[in-house]
Formats: structure tokens, sequence, C-alpha cells
């Protein structure tokens, strides 16, 4: 008797609802206690474990630093360890900002101990907790070995000086100063939050305990309705059903239901014969039916969208095309619903099928004109934005030309500035000169005369160099001199440009050291080279003093170029001036050293030539020991 009560104590609903409930709630408890809490102790524990770990890591960054500052001479080593110390005894960190770090050498010595400051200086090696632990030689022995580690023993509680208890510390050693830092944690101040932990778990777990045996009394109270509203939800289907078969028997569309994987219609409503000019019954009678009226160009797409569906993919709908009984081409549009059982395994599919001929066949006629419409709108894209981009590169080349001729003309209007203000100081010394010979001729002496006449042949002599070079600058602008580039050996033209100035070099007993290469051929306008290196030539001789010495030398550069240099034991120019000898808008011409006037000219027209030929010029030099100019000729190509 007793076998069959329980037998209909099980097959009670109300126990069937109840027992899971109740295995849960056991469950659920038991997890807490025996896995849960466990976890979090372990978790917490190791945290702690890495938080001094790191917290010790960042004071060793901080000694680190004032090292730094002492090793780069902004402070003394005794200094940058006196302020570690201070900077480590001043950091505190934890809820009430007690706990600390403290700091001994591999003696072991204490360094600095923030709540024991009579240690510090004091051998601490004979130092043991009540269980005989010798701390510190401990934690000289881990450094040691492997350079920081975990050690535990029992302590003075923070700034308690009679209440010790057991405490984990981390040690991190120092090698460049041998110390050893480090900080811990105390073992009843991880158990009392331990102990919030666990008390803050067992306040959710009763809440949760609560809100189960609440909801335990809700389910068996509302269960008695259940069977109630089971059979009126019964009712309710077959009411609704009537009615969907009502409206599916007057649609335009058809519904149908498919068993799966057979492909066996259940369901067709009677659009069907409007749609594909077939009736229900012969949907019915023959599996999957569309497939032998579906347009031979969509038998593809059936079979890849079946194979979908056996894996459990279902568009939401889709598109296709079918051959209607009368012969013409329909097309259709089908939306789709997967029925799955209890298992999610798919076992039917509903859906509505609707005929959409005319709406693509309008499609298509749009389609086709939207195509012609768009091939004109890029067409004419194309050759809008063809005619743009000529306009703006007109637009930018216009701008481009504009900046550069108004640069150039402000750089050519101050140049004549200079030029004129240049010209008239000796064309007035020469005027001066000559009305005081004309006026007072016999009243001078003969050797004033004399002087007089050299100081009209040297503005004469600058007026002409000025006048000349002037006139070649001119020439160059204007495209009067011709540019021809031919292939000729450099040292036939340095001898050129030495003969041309040669005169001048014996005047003040300067030695001209031609290049000794010989077989170095370069390709340029030879003529313009010529004026180059002569203008070079003039400029070494007039500020190297008497007895000077001037060294030319080329060679070749980087595979495909020339580098030519003029150097002379010369006056030198300074770094300021140096940036303005090649410069049309700046104004630079000092007296040589035997107050030979230069124009500044030589060196404009030297910059302008030599980039004509694809080369570029500077100059190195240091005041008091001499000037190199240096340019750069293409090298003649061996073809």
């Amino acid at each position: 008797m007793s076998g069959i009560k329980y037998k209909l104590l099980f097959k009670n609903r109300y126990v069937k609802i109840i027992l899971p409930i109740i295995f849960t709630v056991v469950l659920f408890v038991l997890s807490m206690i025996i896995f849960v809490l466990p976890i979090v102790e372990n978790s917490l524990m190791n945290e702690k474990r890495e938080m001094i770990k790191k917290l010790t890591e960042s004071a060793i960054s901080v000694i680190d630093h004032y090292k730094k500052m002492a090793d780069n001479g902004k402070l003394t080593p005794e200094e940058a360890k006196e302020l570690a110390k201070e900077h480590i005894r001043n950091t505190r960190y934890g809820e009430d900002m007690k706990d600390y770090f403290w700091i001994n050498d591999f003696h072991p010595v204490m360094i600095m101990h923030p709540y024991l400051p009579y240690l510090e200086g004091e051998d601490i090696s004979t130092w043991e907790d009540p269980n005989g632990n010798h701390l510190f030689l401990k934690m000289v022995q881990i450094c040691n070995n492997n350079g920081s580690g975990y050690v535990e023993y029992e302590w003075q509680k923070l700034d308690s000086v009679n209440k010790l208890e057991p405490k984990l510390s981390f040690v991190l050693s120092y090698k460049p100063w041998d110390w050893i830092v480090g900080t811990g944690v105390y073992y009843d101040d991880v158990n009392m939050e331990l102990q919030k932990l666990r008390k803050a778990l067992f306040s959710v777990s009763s809440i949760v305990l609560t809100i189960m045996i609440v909801l335990l009394f809700i389910v068996a109270y509302q269960n008695k309705y259940l069977e109630k509203e089971r059979n009126t939800a019964v009712e309710e289907s077959r009411i609704t059903e009537k009615r969907f078969q009502d409206f599916t028997s007057r649609a335009r569309d058809m519904f149908y239901r498919m068993t799966l994987p057979d492909g066996e219609y259940e369901f067709v409503t009677d659009a069907v014969r409007r749609i594909t000019g077939y009736t229900a019954e012969e949907f019915s009678n023959k599996d999957f039916f569309i497939k032998s009226i579906l347009h031979p160009d969509w038998l593809d797409f059936f079979h890849k969208e079946w194979d979908n569906l056996e894996r459990g993919n279902m568009p939401s709908f889709y598109e296709y095309k079918i051959i209607h009984r009368s012969g013409e081409i329909r097309w259709l549009n089908q939306r789709n619903t997967m029925v799955k059982d209890e298992y999610g395994r798919p076992v039917a599919i509903e859906g509505i099928v609707s005929d959409i001929t005319r709406r693509k066949v309008a499609e298509e006629k749009l389609e086709r004109l939207n195509e012609k419409l768009e091939h004109k709108i890029v067409e004419r894209t194309a050759q809008l934005e063809e005619a743009l981009e000529e306009i703006r590169k007109e637009v930018e080349e216009r701008k481009r030309i504009e900046e550069s001729l108004r640069e150039s003309n402000a750089a050519k209007d101050k140049f004549f500035s200079i030029i004129g203000h240049d010209l008239k100081n000796p064309l007035q010394g020469l005027l001066l000169s000559t009305d005081m010979l004309h006026t007072a001729f016999d009243r001078f002496e003969k050797k004033d005369i004399k002087k007089r006449i050299g100081d009209i042949f040297k503005s004469s002599m600058f007026l002409r160099e000025m006048l000349e070079n002037l006139l070649t600058w001119a020439r160059s602008q204007t495209g009067v001199i011709s540019f021809s580039p031919v292939v000729f050996n450099f040292r036939d033209t340095c001898s050129k440009a030495v003969s041309l100035s040669s005169q001048s070099a014996q005047q003040k007993n300067i030695v001209i050291h031609r290049p000794n290469k010989n077989e170095i051929n370069a390709f340029a306008d030879p003529n313009m080279v010529t004026v180059i290196i002569s203008n070079l030539l003039f400029n070494a001789i007039k500020f190297t003093p008497r007895g000077g010495e001037i060294f030319m030398d080329c060679e070749v550069f980087e595979k495909n170029m020339i580098i030519f240099s003029i150097r002379d034991t010369g006056i030198g120019i300074s770094s300021d001036d140096q940036a303005k000898v090649f410069r049309i808008d700046k104004s630079y011409s000092t007296l040589g050293t035997e107050s030979e006037k230069g124009t500044g000219l030589g060196l404009i027209i030297c910059k302008e030539f030599v980039e004509k030929n694809n080369g570029q010029i500077w100059v190195e030099s240091k005041p008091g020991i001499g000037s190199t100019f240096y340019f750069t000729l293409p090298l003649a190509d061996e073809n």
C-alpha cells in the first residue's frame, strides 16, 4: 500500500512542481558553501598577495627615480637616498591610510621604518618573532636567491606596540643601493574582509531563498487555475482556426503548410488555383509539387534553398518564377515561417504566396530606364569632372605663376634698390674726385693728384665690374644667354678660369692650386661653368691676404654628379652672413683684404648658373680660417 501511495504522490502535479524547486534550493545552498565561498576566499587572498607585490614594485620605481636624478647629476647620491627614504616613509595606503613600507639592507640593518624609527641604523639580524622566525634574515635570503618573494611572520599591528598579529609581506631588492623594500597585509584584516563577504553572501542567499519560497507558494496557488485556462485556450484555438479558415478562403494570397522533410502539403488554400492554375488537391496529392511547376532557371535555387532549410536555415521570404498551367510565366513572392518541435528540429513550413508578376514587370521596365539614366548621368558627370579638373589646374597654375611673379618682382625691386644704393656711392665719390681735380688742380701736389686719380680708377673698376655683372645677370633673366649643355673636360675649363684670374692672384702673391683630376667630364654649359669658377676665384683672391693659397678640387659625387670646391685661406664669413651670400633680396658686400670693393652680384650669378645646369651651390666657412665654396654638376654619361 505504501508503494502505491508514493506513486500516487509523485503523479500529483503539485508535487511535480514543488520537488524540483526544493531540490534547486538545496543545490544552491550547498554550492554556496562547498564551492563559492572557498573560491572567493582564495581569490581574495591572491588579490592581496598581488596588491602588496604591485605596491612594492611602485615603491621601487620611486627609489629608481631618485637614483636616476643622482646619475644625471641633479642630486648627490646621499641626497637622493635621503629623499627616497622620506618619500617612502610618508607613503601610506589602505582603508585608514595606515599601511606602510619599510627599508632594510642586506646586512640586515634597518634603513627606514615609519612606526619604529628607533630601529633605523640598528642591526636587525637577530630579530625574531614569537615563533622563533628570524624574519629579516629570511628576507635577505629570499632576495639573494630570487630577488623578491613573500614572507610570513608575526609583527606589531601598525602603530599598536603591544599587539602582534600574523602578517604576510612581499619584499623586493634594489641592487643599485643594496636595499630591500617591503610591505604587507595582516591576516586578521583579510579575515575581516572575508567575514564581511560571507555575511553579504549569506544575506544574498537568504533573499534568494525567500524569493524561491514565495515563488513556490505562488506557483502552487496558481496551478489550480491552469487546467481551466488550458480548456479555455483549446476552445479559443478552435474558434480562431475556424476564423482563419474563413479568412483564407476569401484571401487573394495562397496560405499553405508543408511538412518536413517529405515536402507534403498538409494545407493549401483555394487561392492556389488563381495563382498557379492548379487545384489544392493537386498540390496535396504530390510531394514537392511546387518543384514540378518551377521555371527551369530557378531549379538550382530550389535545391540550394532546400539544403539550407534541412540545416535549419531559411530566409524570411524569397521571390521566384513558375510556369502557370496556361503556359504563362508568373513571379511569386513567398513569405515563410519555420515550425520546430520541442527539440528544435524543423518539422514544417507555414507561409503565404502572392502573385507579384505585375510589380516585377513594372520593376524591370523601371530598371531599364534607370540604367539608361544612370549611364547618361555617369557620362555627364565624367565630362563635368574633367572640365572642372582642367579649370582647377588652370586656376592653380595661374595662382602659382602670379605668386612666383610677385615674389620675383618683390625680390628684384629690393635687389635694384640695393644696386642703386651701391652705384650711388661710388658715382658720388667719382664725381667728387673729378670735380676737385677740375676746380683745384693747380693747388694739388703731384702725389695728391696721383692719389685722386687712383681713387677714380678704383671707383671706375668697381663700376665696370658691377655693370658687367648686372649685364650678365640681366641677360640670364631675359634669356639672351643661351643654355647649351655639352660634354666637356672639367680640368680644361678650370685652367681657362685660372688664366682669367691669374693676374689678380699674382698682384697679391697668391698661389692657386689646380685640381689634379684629368679624366672627369661634365655635362653642362662650359661658358656658364667658366663664369661660375671665375667669380668664385675672384672672390677667393679678394678675401685672401697676400702670400695666401687657394685650393681647387673636383671629384665624382654620388656616381652621377661632380662636386667642385674652391678653398681659400682668407678672412672667412660669419654664420649669419653665410645665409645672405646667395640671396638677391639681401645686401651682402664687404671690402677685401686690401679694401677691394665688391658688388655682391657674382655669387648670385653663380647660384643661378649652377641651378640652370641642374646643380647646387653652398659655402662652408669659419671667420679667420677661410671659406670653401662647393657646387655640383651632372657627370657626363659614358655613352
